[in-house]
């Protein structure tokens, strides 16, 4: 490995922000392979681990990944998993055996990755999340002996930089309304576009309720399908866990019987069984559903950012409500310009009793402006604010210790309280 550095004094933080002015602002969005396919050569990139696991779907994906990522390191395999975004550092997007990346690491591979891509500056340009990752590539390639790495698609799949690697099996968790102005404003072509991660020959587990198009896509591959509910159940002791959702435990569950009848990354039975069995004890996921209890008032984090998330967590603040008896619920809340905010806050805007709402176009190309939000808030009590921590210190005296706040929306919004409420 060539480890020459240029700029070595630069620190992480210089570098992201190095990146993120490479090609632009990331506000408009191009979908392509080639660019990531030339640099990836370029890079000398090959296969990283002995399997690739890549996670599609509208929502999920994150928590499967973790998930699957938790079960095989725990088990002894060498797994990585590349994940975004981030919620509070980015080191949290490459994941090895559960612990993030060193900023060592990931400086090493920015260093290599400007380098080629500085050669050929005239001609291509990396966005920031093909930037990373490649960059991750190149430490999964290059650092470790990888049995396991788990991909999380950043934006569709057909065309999402993570495609460039040709993957062992395919997990579509969920299609839903999302991205549309990328995807396609059907449920059909949003199916179509996350299916292209399946390749020949392949292995594929299919959510709920999927469109055809993804079973017919992995007939016309010759790959094996299963489809939850109708080729394997629900896991029983699924629904016992509070902020995990069943089917994503479900999905996990039978890829590792399919593994195994396979003799491929074997797992015990006693150990795969336990390990589902005290699943809490195993296994949480950050920010998803999750209740914080504090020393003045309970916090539930939720990343939930498009229509089909949002209704799940309305389903949950209804259950919090009922079970806890809380008063009143408050809620802070961002969101990124491209998430159908209006059909997103239908069924939630009936449980929330005050809203602080995030201008998040102050820190991202993407964000919507908090007044843009507030459209589609039907209430009077509602306030915007620059930051959530703005909004935190403007509740903090008016929620008491019946009271909830709710926290959700972007990763932007979620992050910037998470760390700090513990």
């Amino acid at each position: 490995m060539n480890f020459d550095l240029i700029n070595n004094n630069e620190d992480l933080t210089s570098w992201l922000k190095k990146i993120e002015t490479l090609n632009g602002p990331e506000k408009n969005i191009k979908l392509g392979l080639d660019i990531v396919r030339f640099f990836a050569d370029k890079l000398n990139l090959k296969k990283p681990a002995k399997q690739v696991i890549t996670v599609a779907g509208t929502n999920g994906k994150g928590t499967t990944v973790k998930l699957l990522e938790t079960l095989y390191s725990k088990a002894g395999y060498n797994t990585a998993s590349f994940t975004s975004p981030h919620l509070i550092k980015f080191n949290e997007r490459v994941s090895i055996n559960n612990i993030n990346i060193s900023d060592h690491e990931i400086i090493l591979a920015f260093n290599q990755v400007y380098q080629v891509s500085q050669k050929y500056k005239n001609e291509y340009k990396l966005s920031y999340f093909e930037f990373v990752f490649l960059s991750s590539w190149y430490i999964y390639y290059n650092f470790y002996k990888l049995d396991l790495l788990i991909l999380e698609v950043g934006l569709g799949g057909r065309l999402d930089a993570t495609n460039i690697i040709d993957n062992d099996i395919s997990i579509i968790t969920s299609i839903d309304y999302d991205h549309q102005a990328y995807l396609g404003d059907t449920l059909e072509k949003i199916a179509f576009e996350k299916a292209g991660i399946i390749k020949s020959n392949s292995i594929v587990i299919i959510g709920r309720n999927i469109p055809d198009i993804v079973k017919n896509r992995a007939i016309e591959f010759n790959s094996e399908y299963k489809i939850l509910e109708k080729d394997f159940p629900i896991l029983a002791e699924a629904n016992n866990y509070s902020g995990l959702n069943a089917d994503n435990i479900s999905l996990c569950y039978e890829l590792a019987l399919l593994n195994n009848e396979r003799n491929l990354l074997v797992l015990k039975e006693e150990y795969l069984n336990n390990f589902f069995k005290n699943l809490s004890d195993n296994f949480q996921m950050p920010a998803r559903a999750e209740l914080v209890k504090t020393n003045k008032f309970d916090i539930l984090f939720d990343v939930a950012h498009n229509p089909h998330s949002i209704k799940n967590l309305y389903k949950k603040l209804v259950y919090l409500k009922d079970k806890n008896k809380y008063h009143k619920i408050y809620a802070i809340c961002g969101m990124l310009q491209d998430k159908g905010s209006k059909s997103s806050l239908n069924d939630i805007n009936n449980i929330i009793d005050s809203w602080g709402v995030i201008d998040l176009s102050l820190v991202s190309p993407r964000g919507m402006k908090s007044k843009e939000l507030s459209v589609f808030i039907n209430s009077k009590d509602k306030k915007d604010f620059k930051t959530a921590n703005d909004a935190h210190l403007f509740f903090e005296n008016k929620i008491t210790n019946k009271d909830l706040l709710v926290v959700f929306g972007s990763f932007h919004t979620v992050g910037q309280l998470y760390d700090k409420s513990f």
